[in-house]
Protein backbone atom coordinates (compact mmCIF):
# COMPACT_ATOMS: atom_id res chain seq x y z
CA UNK A 1 0.00 0.00 0.00
CA UNK A 2 2.92 2.45 1.02
CA UNK A 3 4.52 1.46 -2.26
CA UNK A 4 1.60 2.31 -4.10
CA UNK A 5 1.40 5.53 -2.38
CA UNK A 6 4.88 6.54 -3.03
CA UNK A 7 5.01 5.86 -6.40
CA UNK A 8 1.68 7.64 -7.18
CA UNK A 9 3.33 10.77 -5.02
CA UNK A 10 6.53 10.82 -7.20
CA UNK A 11 4.34 11.53 -10.56
CA UNK A 12 4.97 15.16 -11.94
CA UNK A 13 2.25 17.18 -11.39
CA UNK A 14 0.65 18.22 -14.94
CA UNK A 15 0.67 22.22 -14.74
CA UNK A 16 0.08 24.92 -17.82
CA UNK A 17 3.13 26.13 -19.39
CA UNK A 18 4.82 28.88 -17.43
CA UNK A 19 4.66 31.50 -20.75
CA UNK A 20 6.42 34.92 -20.05
CA UNK A 21 3.50 37.63 -20.44
CA UNK A 22 3.61 39.56 -23.03
CA UNK A 23 4.54 42.89 -22.87
CA UNK A 24 1.64 45.43 -23.29
CA UNK A 25 1.38 47.08 -26.80
CA UNK A 26 3.01 50.44 -26.92
CA UNK A 27 -0.01 53.42 -27.91
CA UNK A 28 0.88 56.72 -29.31
CA UNK A 29 0.02 58.78 -26.45
CA UNK A 30 -2.33 61.28 -27.74
CA UNK A 31 -2.21 64.72 -27.92
CA UNK A 32 -3.56 66.83 -24.80
CA UNK A 33 -6.57 68.28 -26.18
CA UNK A 34 -7.03 72.02 -26.47
CA UNK A 35 -9.63 73.65 -24.32
CA UNK A 36 -12.41 73.75 -25.66
CA UNK A 37 -14.57 77.36 -25.84
CA UNK A 38 -18.04 77.81 -25.94
CA UNK A 39 -18.12 78.68 -29.57
CA UNK A 40 -16.72 75.49 -30.15
CA UNK A 41 -19.60 73.54 -28.24
CA UNK A 42 -21.90 75.66 -30.19
CA UNK A 43 -20.53 74.87 -33.74
CA UNK A 44 -20.78 71.42 -32.72
CA UNK A 45 -24.10 71.54 -31.51
CA UNK A 46 -25.32 72.68 -35.06
CA UNK A 47 -22.98 70.05 -36.70
CA UNK A 48 -24.89 67.35 -35.24
CA UNK A 49 -28.09 68.73 -36.09
CA UNK A 50 -27.11 69.19 -39.34
CA UNK A 51 -25.89 65.38 -39.75
CA UNK A 52 -29.33 64.06 -38.50
CA UNK A 53 -31.60 66.69 -40.68
CA UNK A 54 -29.25 65.54 -43.48
CA UNK A 55 -30.02 61.80 -42.66
CA UNK A 56 -33.71 62.48 -42.95
CA UNK A 57 -33.79 64.88 -46.13
CA UNK A 58 -31.99 62.19 -47.94
CA UNK A 59 -34.58 59.92 -47.21
CA UNK A 60 -37.16 61.65 -48.78
CA UNK A 61 -34.76 62.68 -51.80
CA UNK A 62 -34.53 58.79 -52.39
CA UNK A 63 -38.35 58.08 -52.14
CA UNK A 64 -39.08 58.26 -56.01
CA UNK A 65 -35.58 55.93 -56.93
CA UNK A 66 -35.42 52.45 -58.01
CA UNK A 67 -34.29 50.98 -54.78
CA UNK A 68 -37.07 52.74 -52.90
CA UNK A 69 -39.86 51.59 -54.87
CA UNK A 70 -38.90 48.54 -54.92
CA UNK A 71 -38.41 48.46 -50.53
CA UNK A 72 -41.21 51.64 -49.88
CA UNK A 73 -40.82 53.55 -46.37
CA UNK A 74 -44.17 52.96 -44.67
CA UNK A 75 -46.48 56.72 -45.03
CA UNK A 76 -46.75 56.57 -41.08
CA UNK A 77 -43.01 56.61 -41.06
CA UNK A 78 -42.91 59.66 -43.95
CA UNK A 79 -45.36 61.28 -41.62
CA UNK A 80 -43.39 61.02 -38.61
CA UNK A 81 -40.24 62.52 -40.19
CA UNK A 82 -42.00 65.40 -41.81
CA UNK A 83 -43.00 66.36 -38.17
CA UNK A 84 -46.24 68.14 -39.45
CA UNK A 85 -44.19 69.68 -42.02
CA UNK A 86 -41.66 70.88 -39.76
CA UNK A 87 -38.89 69.27 -41.23
CA UNK A 88 -37.23 72.48 -42.83
CA UNK A 89 -38.32 74.94 -40.69
CA UNK A 90 -36.26 72.95 -37.92
CA UNK A 91 -33.57 73.62 -40.20
CA UNK A 92 -34.22 77.18 -40.73
CA UNK A 93 -34.89 77.46 -37.22
CA UNK A 94 -31.41 75.71 -36.10
CA UNK A 95 -29.37 77.59 -38.52
CA UNK A 96 -30.49 81.27 -37.09
CA UNK A 97 -30.53 80.19 -33.35
CA UNK A 98 -26.83 79.08 -34.13
CA UNK A 99 -25.87 82.07 -35.67
CA UNK A 100 -27.58 83.92 -33.40
CA UNK A 101 -25.92 82.47 -30.30
CA UNK A 102 -22.87 82.43 -32.09
CA UNK A 103 -22.45 86.30 -32.24
CA UNK A 104 -23.65 86.38 -28.68
CA UNK A 105 -20.81 84.61 -27.70
CA UNK A 106 -18.61 87.56 -30.00
CA UNK A 107 -20.09 90.06 -28.45
CA UNK A 108 -19.13 88.73 -24.62
CA UNK A 109 -15.56 87.80 -25.63
CA UNK A 110 -15.34 91.37 -27.10
CA UNK A 111 -15.17 90.45 -30.33
CA UNK A 112 -17.71 92.10 -33.39
CA UNK A 113 -20.15 89.89 -34.39
CA UNK A 114 -20.06 88.80 -37.96
CA UNK A 115 -23.53 90.04 -38.92
CA UNK A 116 -25.11 93.81 -38.15
CA UNK A 117 -28.44 94.63 -38.64
CA UNK A 118 -29.91 97.97 -40.98
CA UNK A 119 -32.84 99.56 -41.12
CA UNK A 120 -34.03 100.14 -45.15
CA UNK A 121 -37.01 102.28 -46.19
CA UNK A 122 -37.17 99.95 -49.62
CA UNK A 123 -34.59 97.70 -51.21
CA UNK A 124 -33.06 101.16 -52.61
CA UNK A 125 -32.78 103.25 -49.80
CA UNK A 126 -31.11 102.45 -46.75
CA UNK A 127 -31.43 104.35 -43.76
CA UNK A 128 -29.30 102.75 -41.34
CA UNK A 129 -26.32 100.39 -40.52
CA UNK A 130 -24.43 98.98 -38.29
CA UNK A 131 -26.49 97.94 -35.36
CA UNK A 132 -25.01 95.62 -33.14
CA UNK A 133 -28.42 94.02 -32.52
CA UNK A 134 -32.24 94.60 -33.29
CA UNK A 135 -33.05 96.19 -30.07
CA UNK A 136 -30.63 98.78 -31.35
CA UNK A 137 -31.87 99.11 -34.52
CA UNK A 138 -35.60 99.23 -32.89
CA UNK A 139 -35.38 103.04 -31.91
CA UNK A 140 -34.24 103.66 -35.38
CA UNK A 141 -36.53 101.80 -37.69
CA UNK A 142 -39.30 103.44 -35.21
CA UNK A 143 -38.48 107.02 -35.87
CA UNK A 144 -38.47 106.96 -39.80
CA UNK A 145 -41.77 105.51 -38.77
CA UNK A 146 -42.92 108.00 -37.32
CA UNK A 147 -41.86 110.86 -40.08
CA UNK A 148 -44.41 109.19 -42.40
CA UNK A 149 -41.60 109.36 -44.89
CA UNK A 150 -41.06 105.29 -44.71
CA UNK A 151 -44.13 103.54 -43.19
CA UNK A 152 -42.46 100.25 -45.06
CA UNK A 153 -39.28 100.37 -43.22
CA UNK A 154 -37.90 97.43 -41.94
CA UNK A 155 -35.14 96.14 -40.26
CA UNK A 156 -32.50 93.91 -42.39
CA UNK A 157 -29.68 91.67 -41.16
CA UNK A 158 -26.36 91.86 -43.16
CA UNK A 159 -23.62 89.94 -42.97
CA UNK A 160 -20.24 91.91 -42.55
CA UNK A 161 -18.30 89.40 -44.78
CA UNK A 162 -20.30 89.35 -47.78
CA UNK A 163 -22.43 86.79 -49.36
CA UNK A 164 -25.62 89.30 -49.34
CA UNK A 165 -25.39 90.42 -53.38
CA UNK A 166 -27.80 92.17 -55.40
CA UNK A 167 -27.81 92.50 -58.93
CA UNK A 168 -29.57 96.20 -59.12
CA UNK A 169 -27.52 99.40 -60.17
CA UNK A 170 -29.56 102.02 -57.85
CA UNK A 171 -28.20 100.04 -54.50
CA UNK A 172 -24.57 102.22 -55.78
CA UNK A 173 -26.27 104.99 -54.00
CA UNK A 174 -26.38 103.35 -50.81
CA UNK A 175 -23.15 102.18 -50.60
CA UNK A 176 -20.96 102.86 -47.44
CA UNK A 177 -17.41 103.92 -46.73
CA UNK A 178 -14.45 102.81 -48.45
CA UNK A 179 -15.70 100.61 -51.93
CA UNK A 180 -13.74 97.68 -53.06
CA UNK A 181 -13.10 95.75 -56.12
CA UNK A 182 -14.06 92.29 -54.62
CA UNK A 183 -14.17 89.77 -58.12
CA UNK A 184 -14.60 90.37 -61.81
CA UNK A 185 -15.89 88.18 -64.51
CA UNK A 186 -15.31 88.66 -68.07
CA UNK A 187 -18.17 86.50 -69.00
CA UNK A 188 -18.77 84.14 -71.71
CA UNK A 189 -17.64 85.07 -75.83
CA UNK A 190 -21.16 85.52 -76.61
CA UNK A 191 -23.60 85.75 -73.80
CA UNK A 192 -22.83 88.87 -72.03
CA UNK A 193 -20.28 91.52 -70.89
CA UNK A 194 -18.99 90.40 -67.89
CA UNK A 195 -19.52 91.72 -64.49
CA UNK A 196 -17.79 93.43 -61.56
CA UNK A 197 -18.34 92.43 -58.02
CA UNK A 198 -18.19 95.77 -55.69
CA UNK A 199 -18.06 95.77 -51.99
CA UNK A 200 -18.88 98.23 -49.24
CA UNK A 201 -17.58 98.56 -45.83
CA UNK A 202 -20.35 96.48 -44.50
CA UNK A 203 -19.96 93.39 -46.81
CA UNK A 204 -22.79 94.16 -49.31
CA UNK A 205 -22.02 93.17 -52.74
CA UNK A 206 -23.64 94.30 -56.20
CA UNK A 207 -23.04 92.59 -59.22
CA UNK A 208 -22.88 94.67 -61.87
CA UNK A 209 -21.85 95.27 -65.78
CA UNK A 210 -19.24 97.86 -66.66
CA UNK A 211 -21.86 99.64 -68.14
CA UNK A 212 -23.54 99.86 -64.81
CA UNK A 213 -20.98 101.31 -62.54
CA UNK A 214 -18.85 103.45 -65.30
CA UNK A 215 -19.00 106.95 -64.10
CA UNK A 216 -20.58 106.74 -60.67
CA UNK A 217 -19.44 108.51 -58.09
CA UNK A 218 -18.96 105.43 -55.27
CA UNK A 219 -16.22 104.39 -57.51
CA UNK A 220 -14.09 107.15 -56.50
CA UNK A 221 -13.90 105.59 -52.79
CA UNK A 222 -11.85 102.80 -54.23
CA UNK A 223 -8.18 102.13 -53.40
CA UNK A 224 -6.09 103.24 -56.88
CA UNK A 225 -5.12 99.80 -57.39
CA UNK A 226 -8.73 98.54 -57.55
CA UNK A 227 -9.44 101.42 -59.54
CA UNK A 228 -6.70 100.41 -62.01
CA UNK A 229 -7.74 96.69 -61.90
CA UNK A 230 -11.03 97.80 -62.81
CA UNK A 231 -10.27 100.28 -65.30
CA UNK A 232 -8.38 97.91 -67.29
CA UNK A 233 -10.94 95.22 -67.27
CA UNK A 234 -13.18 97.75 -68.20
CA UNK A 235 -10.87 98.27 -71.61
CA UNK A 236 -10.41 94.50 -72.13
CA UNK A 237 -14.07 94.05 -71.80
CA UNK A 238 -15.08 96.50 -74.16
CA UNK A 239 -12.42 95.34 -76.94
CA UNK A 240 -14.09 92.11 -76.55
CA UNK A 241 -17.31 93.47 -76.70
CA UNK A 242 -16.93 95.81 -80.16
CA UNK A 243 -14.93 92.60 -81.80
CA UNK A 244 -18.52 90.31 -81.02
CA UNK A 245 -20.14 92.91 -82.61
CA UNK A 246 -17.81 93.55 -85.60
CA UNK A 247 -17.90 89.72 -86.13
CA UNK A 248 -22.09 89.95 -85.99
CA UNK A 249 -22.01 92.76 -88.28
CA UNK A 250 -19.60 90.54 -90.58
CA UNK A 251 -22.58 87.82 -91.35
CA UNK A 252 -23.67 86.91 -94.22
Amino acid sequence: MNAVTTQAAARPTKRLPNRRPNPPMRRVEPAVPEPLSAMDFAQRMQDIGLHWWALIDGLFEQLHTDKAKAAPVPEWALDWLKDQGRHDLTHEEMRSQGEALRDLLRLQEGRPTRTVFEVWGDHATRLSIGHECVADAIPTLDSFKASGKYPQAAIVRVSRLGGAWSSDPALLDTLVGTVRLAGSSVGLPNDDDGFFSIQDETGRQLLLTPDQVAGHPALDRMSAEDRASMDAWSAHLAERKALRAAAKDGQP
